[in-house]
């Protein structure tokens, strides 16, 4: 999922896993300043789910658009 602010900053969130074939949640942000990548270990595809649920409905309180 990606998300847009009117000022240009953006929140991309993707469920993936890692090199051993755990499952992980890449979140990258950026805009005004360079990317930053960061990956969030989770247990299950429903706690990844729920991580990104939580994500979701802080990027919309604060001002995000949902593009994807």
């Amino acid at each position: 999922m990606r998300y847009v602010r009117d000022d240009g900053r953006y929140y991309v969130v993707e469920r993936t896993e890692d090199l051993f074939g755990n499952q992980v949640v890449l979140v990258a942000h950026g805009g005004r300043t360079p990317p930053r990548v960061r990956s969030v270990p989770v247990g299950s595809a429903e706690e990844a789910d729920a991580v990104i649920a939580d994500i979701d409905k802080r990027r919309t309180a604060h001002g995000y658009e949902r593009v994807e």
